[in-house]
C-alpha cells in the first residue's frame, strides 16, 4: 500500500498556481473547496483546505490528474515523489526526512516574512509592498519558467524535447552572494516574458511566449531590495523552538540556536547577506519617484506613524519606495514606479 506525501504535493501546486489560477482550479475541479474559501485566505491556506479535502474522501487521484491535465510538464518533474510505501521505516529520522523539515521551515519562513510585511493594520501601502515582495520570494526560491500556455507545454512535451527553467530554484541553504548576482544577470537578461497571440485550429485566440526580455533596471532593484530585507528578517526575526529532532541539522550547521539553546534559526547573525548592495550592487536611478504623482507618495509617507518608533516593516516600505525612484514621465499616470511593467 501507498499513502500521498503531501508535502510534495504542496510544493508542486505552490510552485505551479498563482492565487488566481488556483482559485480558478479549485472553482473547475473541487467546487465545493472553493466555496468554502473566504475573502482573505493566503494561497498557502486555500492549499491546505484541498490538500485536507483529498485526505479526507481520498480524492489525491483526482486532484493530480486535473494537475497534470493543466500543468503537463511540471506535473513530471513531481511525478516520481508523490506516493511513498506505507510500510517505510517510520521511526528512524533518516536523512531525507531531515531535510523535508528544513524544506518546510523555508517555506514557513517565508510565508511568516509576507505577514510581517502586510502588518495587522494591512494598508494599501504595504498590500503595494506585500504583492512585489511575494512575487521576487516566489521567483527566486521557485524558479522562473517559460510562461508557456498548456497546449505549448503539450507541444514541446510531444517532440521529446524538455522545458527547461530560466532562473532554477536554488538549495535555500546553499545561497551565497554568487547565487544572488546569477539571479539578477537572469533578472536584467531574461526576467520578462514576451508573448504573441496565435491562433488554434479551432479558431480560439492564445497567447503564445515567443521570447524573454530583460526586466526594468526599477523592477530588478525591487527584487533585489525585498530580498535582501528577507534575509535581514531571517536573522533577526524569525526564529521557532528548539526540537530533538533538529539535532542533525543543528550538527550539520543548517540551523542556528541561540545562546539560551531555546530557539533556532535558518541564517546565523555571522552569515553574510547574500544580497548586501555591497556585493550585489542595485542599478543607480534618479531619487524623483517614476508613476508616482507627489499626492501618492505623500499617502504612502504619511502611512508610517511617527509618533512611534519606526520599526522593520515601516523600513521596508521605506526601501520600496526608494528602490523604485526614476524621473516621472506624465502626471497622469498614477501607478507606484515599477508596477507599470509586469513584475
Amino acid at each position: 500500500m501507498v499513502h500521498h506525501d503531501t508535502f510534495v504535493i504542496r510544493n508542486l501546486l505552490i510552485g505551479v498556481f498563482s492565487d488566481e489560477e488556483f482559485t480558478s482550479f479549485c472553482y473547475d475541479f473541487f467546487h465545493s473547496v472553493y466555496k468554502s474559501f473566504s475573502s482573505g485566505m493566503s494561497l498557502n491556506q486555500k492549499i491546505q483546505r484541498l490538500i485536507d479535502h483529498c485526505d479526507r474522501n481520498e480524492d489525491f487521484d483526482k486532484l493530480l490528474d486535473n494537475v497534470q491535465k493543466v500543468h503537463p510538464y511540471k506535473y513530471e518533474q513531481y511525478s516520481t515523489q508523490f506516493t511513498t510505501p506505507e510500510n517505510q521505516s517510520v521511526g528512524k529520522t533518516s536523512v531525507t526526512q531531515n531535510i523535508a523539515v528544513l524544506f518546510q521551515l523555508w517555506e514557513l519562513s517565508q510565508h511568516e516574512f509576507l505577514d510581517w510585511i502586510l502588518g495587522p493594520d494591512k494598508n494599501k501601502a504595504r498590500k503595494n509592498t506585500y504583492k512585489a515582495y511575494r512575487i521576487a520570494l516566489h521567483q527566486f526560491f521557485k524558479g522562473i519558467w517559460p510562461e508557456y500556455h498548456c497546449l505549448q507545454e503539450q507541444e514541446i512535451l510531444e517532440r521529446k524535447e524538455e522545458i527547461s527553467p530560466i532562473w532554477p530554484s536554488p538549495i535555500p541553504w546553499e545561497i551565497t552572494p554568487s547565487t544572488a548576482q546569477q539571479f539578477k544577470e537572469v533578472l536584467v537578461k531574461k526576467g520578462r516574458s514576451k508573448k504573441s497571440k496565435v491562433t488554434l485550429d479551432t479558431g480560439e485566440v492564445v497567447r503564445y511566449e515567443i521570447g524573454r526580455t530583460g526586466l526594468s533596471k526599477n523592477s530588478v532593484n525591487l527584487k533585489l531590495a525585498a530580498l535582501k530585507t528577507f534575509f535581514d528578517f531571517l536573522t533577526r526575526d524569525f526564529s521557532v523552538p528548539i526540537r530533538k529532532d533538529y539535532e542533525p541539522l543543528i550538527n550539520d550547521n543548517l540551523l542556528f540556536p541561540d545562546k539560551n539553546y531555546r530557539i533556532v534559526r535558518l541564517w546565523s547573525s555571522h552569515q553574510r547577506n547574500p544580497f548586501d548592495p555591497k556585493v550585489v550592487e542595485q542599478f543607480s536611478v534618479k531619487s524623483q519617484p517614476e508613476y508616482m504623482t507627489a499626492t501618492e507618495f505623500t499617502a504612502i509617507v504619511e502611512q508610517i506613524n511617527l509618533d512611534k518608533v519606526i520599526d522593520n516593516r515601516d523600513y521596508a516600505l521605506l526601501m520600496t519606495v526608494w528602490y523604485t525612484g526614476c524621473p516621472s514621465k506624465s502626471s497622469s499616470q498614477t501607478t507606484l514606479g515599477g508596477y507599470k511593467e509586469k513584475l
